[in-house]
C-alpha cells in the first residue's frame, strides 16, 4: 500500500498482568491518504474483547491525531478488536478501520487502516465544536426536545441542574424553552439514534443499514434469479425483467490489502421464495445489508464455474488455464503443464487443497495453502484449481467458490432454502492430458439479532477433474454441494484415473487426484479435490437445525 500517514502509536503489553515475560506490541493507526489525514479533526479509538464485532470495550481514548493517546493496560491473551475512526472539524465520521488479533500476536506491530467510509454525523451540528460532540445549554437551542425526553442523564440534566437554569438566562426570557426548535425532528432522531439492527457490521459501514428505503420479495415464479454485483442489476433470467425496486441501493465498497471489492445491496427487507434461485455473478463479492428480514425459503448460489468452469464465484478466484496455470488467489492449486499428465492441484482456503494426481516419476503438483481468518474480516472467496499437465488439452482448474455477507435484523433459512459459496469442479483432461483441480469453498458470513437455519449453509470444495482416457475427454469433478454431502471427482474412465473429492463436513481438506495405473502414455492423472470454506455467524442468538459445512469451518461471534 503506497500510502503511509501515521496517525498516532499506542503500546499494548499483550500478555497476563505484564509478567517479566510480557510480550509489548505497538498500535499504529495510520490513514489510507495524506488526503483523509489532513481532514482529520480526532481518533476515536477502542479495543474490544472477543473482536471487531464484540461489544465488550476494554479500552476507549479520543485525541488529536498529532498527539496520539495513552497506553493500552496489560491485556490477556485471547481475541481482540482494534478500532478506530477519525472525525472532520464539523463532527462528521469519514474514515474508520478494524484489525483482529489473538493476542500474543504474532507480528508485534499491530497496524490499523483507516479508510473511507460513507460519512455520517457523529451529532447535530449545534453540538460540534471544532469536532468535538459538546454538550448544549438549555435556551432553546434545537437538542432540548429531544435531551428532556431521551438523554436527560447525559447532555440535558447537567445544565437543568447548574447555573444557567437558574440563572438570568432562563428568566430573561421564558418563551425559550417552549419554542418550536426544541420539538424539532433534528433533536428526536438524535436522542433515538439510528435506525436499522443495533450492532456494526462487518466489513460494510453502518449506513448501509438505513441507505435502502424498498424490499427486495421475489415471486415464485421468478425461477432463476441473476444478482450482479458489480452493476447492482437483479433481472429475471428467463426475460430480463428488472426486478430490483427503486429504493433498493448498489454501492461497491472497497476492502483492503488485494481483497476483492463488496458489492454490497442495501434493502429493508429481502425474500427468496421456495422455488427460486438468486445466482450471483460478478468479481464483487456480494453484501446484502438489510434493516429488517432476510427470509431464504429458497436459494441463494454464489458457487465457483456458474458462467465456465473456470470462473470464480463472486468474491472468489479463477482456476488454472493453460494461459495462467496455477489456480488464482491465495491458496490457488498449482499446475504443472509441462510434466506429462499429471493433475492440477485443488484450491486451498479452510484446509489444503488436494494434490495432483502422479504418473510414472512426473511429481504432481501440490494443492493450495490454507488462508483467510475466521471472523471474514475482509470477505474472501475461495481460490482456484490448478491447470492440468500435459499440454493446452488439460482440464482448466474449477473457480473458488463466492462470498456472501448477510447482515439484518433477522435471517431465517427455511427448510428448503440455502446459501452455497461451494468451489467449481475441475474440468476433465481431453486428448491425453491430466484432469485440472477443484476450486475451494468460499465464504459465508451471517449476522443479525437472531439467526435460524432449518436448510443448508455451505461451502464446500469442489472435485477434481478426471484425467482423458486417451482421446476422450475426462468426466468434470461436481461443483460444491448444498449439503454436508463431500463433491465427488470426475469417475475413471478408461485410461483417465479419478479426480479427488472436495473438501467437506468431516474432512475439510480437499483429496488427491488419483494417480495413473500405468506408466504408458496413454495414462492420465486425476486433478486433486478443492478444500472447504470458512462460515462466520455472527448472532445475539441463533438456531442451527440444518446443514452446515464444513462444520469444521463454522465459527460463531456474539453481536
Amino acid at each position: 500500500m503506497p500510502r503511509h500517514v501515521t496517525a498516532l502509536l499506542l503500546s499494548t503489553c499483550a500478555s497476563l498482568g505484564c509478567a517479566p515475560d510480557a510480550v509489548e506490541a505497538t498500535w499504529e493507526v495510520q490513514f489510507a491518504s495524506p488526503d483523509l489525514g489532513a481532514r482529520a479533526a480526532r481518533v476515536d479509538a477502542v479495543v474490544r474483547r472477543g473482536g471487531c464485532n464484540s461489544t465488550v470495550e476494554v479500552y476507549r481514548a479520543t485525541f488529536d491525531p498529532d498527539e496520539g493517546g495513552p497506553d493500552l493496560p496489560a491485556l490477556d491473551p485471547g481475541t481482540y478488536g482494534f478500532a478506530a475512526q477519525a472525525t472532520d472539524e464539523q463532527c462528521v465520521v469519514f474514515a474508520e478501520g478494524c484489525l483482529e488479533v489473538e493476542l500474543p500476536p504474532s507480528d508485534t506491530s499491530l497496524r490499523v487502516v483507516l479508510d473511507e467510509r460513507t460519512q455520517t454525523r457523529a451529532c447535530p451540528a449545534v453540538a460540534c465544536v471544532r469536532g468535538i460532540c459538546a454538550e448544549v445549554p438549555d435556551a432553546g437551542g434545537a437538542m432540548d426536545a429531544g435531551s428532556d425526553g431521551g438523554v436527560d442523564g447525559g447532555v440535558d440534566a447537567g445544565f437543568d441542574a447548574g447555573d444557567l437554569d437558574a440563572g438570568p438566562y432562563d428568566a430573561g426570557d421564558p418563551t425559550m424553552d417552549a419554542g418550536r426548535p426544541d420539538a424539532g425532528r433534528p433533536d428526536a432522531g438524535f436522542d433515538a439514534g439510528p435506525p436499522g439492527p443495533p450492532y456494526v457490521p462487518s466489513n460494510v459501514p453502518r449506513d448501509l443499514f438505513w441507505a435502502g428505503t424498498a424490499s427486495v420479495v421475489l415471486s415464485p415464479t421468478d425461477g432463476t434469479v441473476i444478482v450482479d454485483t458489480d452493476t447492482g442489476a437483479i433481472t429475471r433470467r428467463s426475460d430480463s425483467a428488472d426486478l430490483r425496486p427503486a429504493g433498493v441501493v448498489h454501492r461497491l465498497v472497497p476492502q483492503l490489502g488485494g481483497a476483492p471489492d463488496l458489492g454490497a445491496f442495501a434493502v429493508e427487507d429481502f425474500v427468496v421464495p421456495e422455488g427460486v434461485t438468486v445466482q450471483v455473478q460478478g468479481r464483487a463479492a456480494l453484501v446484502i445489508a438489510a434493516s429488517g428480514a432476510v427470509t431464504l425459503d429458497g436459494v441463494i448460489d454464489a458457487r465457483g464455474g456458474l458462467r465456465s468452469p473456470d470462473n470464480g464465484g463472486a468474491g472468489g478466484y479463477d482456476g488454472g488455464t493453460s494461459l495462467s496455470r496455477s489456480g488464482a488467489g491465495p491458496g490457488g492449486g498449482l499446475s504443472e503443464m509441462g510434466l506429462q499428465d499429471v493433475g492440477g492441484g485443488g484450491g486451498g482456503h479452510l484446509a489444503s487443497g488436494g494434490r495432483g494426481g502422479a504418473r510414472a516419476l512426473a511429481v504432481a503438483p501440490a494443492g493450495g495453502s490454507s488462508n483467510g481468518v475466521p471472523a471474514l474480516v475482509p470477505l474472501i472467496g475461495g481460490s482456484g484449481g490448478g491447470f492440468g499437465g500435459g499440454g493446452e488439452y488439460a482440464g482448466v482448474g474449477g473457480g473458488g467458490g463466492g462470498a456472501v455477507q448477510i447482515s439484518a435484523g433477522t435471517i431465517t433459512v427455511g427448510p428448503l432454502g440455502g446459501v452455497n459459496a461451494g468451489g467449481g469442479g475441475g474440468f476433465g483432461g481431453d486428448e491425453d492430458d491430466g484432469g485440472g483441480g477443484g476450486g475451494a469453498g468460499g465464504a459465508i458470513l451471517l449476522e443479525a439479532v437472531r439467526v435460524e437455519i432449518d436448510g443448508a449453509v455451505a461451502a464446500n470444495g469442489g472435485g477434481g477433474g478426471a484425467g482423458a482416457d486417451r482421446a476422450d475427454e475426462g468426466r468434470a469433478g461436481q461443483a460444491g454441494r448444498l449439503s454436508a454431502t463431500a463433491a465427488v471427482g470426475g469417475a475413471t474412465t478408461g485410461e483417465g484415473s479419478a479426480g479427488g473429492r472436495g473438501g467437506a463436513s468431516g474432512a475439510p481438506a480437499g483429496a488427491p487426484g488419483a494417480d495413473t495405473a500405468g506408466t504408458g502414455m496413454d495414462d492420465n492423472a486425476g486433478g486433486g479435490g478443492g478444500s472447504g470454506g470458512r462460515i462466520r455467524i455472527n448472532a445475539g442468538s441463533s438456531r442451527i437445525d440444518g446443514a452446515v459445512s464444513p462444520a469444521e469451518g463454522l465459527t460463531m461471534g456474539a453481536l
